[in-house]
């Protein structure tokens, strides 16, 4: 009898991913705002909005393994070691955004004050409108990696909860405190951090809600949860629509029902992984839908920088159309993209693994020096 033990899939939450990645496309873009204003807010403002609360569960519970081991020390290491990755992505696509458009930001020739606010967005806001979602999770996986070495995971829960409120009153419920001294001084944090919509402090919590759906195991808690899915998203919906009406929100990326929704649609989705196992289309192309997520998230902004110079050359840019044809094509062409930068990667590493690439690379310095000591 076999020892190997097999390793599990997660063929559904992959397709989710891919299909957020499409949904933070369509934030991005507004599909029907010439066409149907309301249905419009409801697709981009509602259902859209799931994608990046996604993003973090998901992150969340893939990090959770390495959170409590015992070994203080590989922790230490592992979350080191995830936040520089995730900061080398950050960086190299920072920078290209930063070339793509340069002259937005050193049109007007002050250098000094236009690299200040390169840096600052690089800090804060993020150097491109997608961007910060990287830099949200750095600071928050390690937010969390220093709260759960000193103290237990109910404290963890209660500090991203109070960040998650702070996101609120700056967000969706910003409104209760406008023109207020709670609403001067978040309008003071706008000023030097940016919009909530760019921060970590709604954005933690749902990667701590991540990490306590792996740890307590919670979706083979919760079984057969599509009617409570159902009447979340509603109140969900309702919550949104009835404070748009009463000119309540300054963003819509936060919200109560959101907290409540999105963990339990992970949850379904986790359990559809654990009931259909053998669904050979999606099994075979699970992998290239996880990475085609994180591609499309990074790359999508090249198209929504370029795609507009294009429809006013075309004289096509006030058509009442143009939001959902720029859409579909910002989704195929990240799509495409995506997949040749994949490929591309794929071709580049196979190269490097090479025995006459490994014996000749420069950065190989064992195999240098023992080509030298030989000779």
């Amino acid at each position: 009898m076999s020892n190997i033990v097999k390793k599990k899939q997660y063929d559904f939450v992959n397709l989710a991913k891919f299909i957020s990645a499409v949904f933070v496309i369509g934030i991005h873009t507004s599909p029907l705002q010439g066409l149907h204003p309301k249905l419009n807010y409801f697709t981009r403002c509602i259902v859209f909005r799931l994608a990046v609360p996604f993003f973090f569960i998901c992150s969340g519970y893939f990090l959770a393994d390495k959170l409590f081991d015992e070994d203080k020390k590989k922790v230490k290491d592992y979350v080191k070691k995830y936040i520089l990755n995730i900061l080398n992505i950050y960086i190299l696509w920072s920078i290209i955004y930063t070339l793509l458009n340069f002259n937005t930001y050193f049109g007007d020739g002050n250098i000094i004050k236009n690299i200040i606010l390169v840096v600052a967005r690089f800090l804060f806001k993020g150097a491109y409108i997608q961007l910060w979602y990287l830099s949200a999770i750095c600071v928050s996986v390690y937010l969390i990696y220093k709260i759960l070495d000193k103290y237990n995971f109910k404290v963890l829960i209660f500090i991203s909860l109070l960040f998650y409120i702070f996101g609120l009153l700056g967000d969706l419920y910003y409104g209760f405190i406008d023109k207020t001294i709670l609403g001067n001084m978040m309008n003071i944090y706008f000023s030097l951090f940016g919009e909530m919509f760019n921060s970590f402090t709604w954005g933690m919590i749902f990667i701590v809600m991540g990490i306590g759906v792996n740890k307590f195991n919670l979706n083979s808690k919760i079984k057969n949860n599509f009617i409570i899915n159902m009447i979340l998203f509603l109140l969900f919906t309702i919550e949104s629509f009835t404070l748009k009406s009463f000119d309540i929100p300054k963003d819509n990326c936060t919200s109560i029902s959101l907290l409540l929704l999105t963990p339990m649609i992970f949850m379904y989705i986790l359990n559809l992984d654990e009931k259909y196992t053998n669904i050979y289309i999606l099994r075979k192309n699970s992998s290239v839908l996880r990475q085609l997520s994180l591609y499309m998230y990074l790359i999508h902004g090249v198209f929504l920088i370029f795609l507009p110079f294009l429809y006013n050359k075309m004289n096509i840019s006030n058509e009442p159309w143009i939001n959902l044809f720029n859409f579909i094509l910002v989704t195929i062409g990240s799509i495409i993209s995506s997949l040749i930068l994949m490929k591309s990667k794929s071709k580049v590493s196979e190269f490097i693994r090479k025995p006459k690439f490994i014996k000749y690379n420069i950065f190989t310095y064992k195999n240098i020096f023992t080509n030298i000591y030989t000779k």
